[in-house]
């Protein structure tokens, strides 16, 4: 029995600021407004691009994002699962994600 690789836990880079506007709670914003602080480049995430990134404030790998996402929005895996596993490299390109 070979062992599986763990996976890859991401998070939010140290050199970005940001702001969930409407409400602070985790997973309510409608979006969020994000500066990273050594470029002076600025971002702003919508509704649901918003709260996926929201999950990454804690290290979180791409499954249990999945999991979290498909129970707020109660659909299955197979709906979320190609959203999330898109949006993350976007994220990581834009060095708004890192990998920890």
């Amino acid at each position: 029995m070979t062992a599986e690789s763990p996976q890859p836990v991401y998070g939010i880079p140290e050199n970005i600021a940001y702001v969930h506007s409407e409400e602070f709670a985790k997973y309510s914003p409608t979006a969020t407004y994000i500066a990273n602080l050594d470029t002076g480049e600025h971002s702003i995430l919508q509704g649901s691009a918003s709260i996926i990134w929201g999950l990454f404030e804690e290290p979180t790998s791409e499954e249990e994002a999945i999991e979290t996402i498909c129970e707020l929005y109660e659909q299955p895996s197979e709906v979320i699962a190609p959203q999330i596993e898109d949006f993350i490299p976007e994220l990581l390109s834009k060095n708004l994600l890192e990998t920890l």
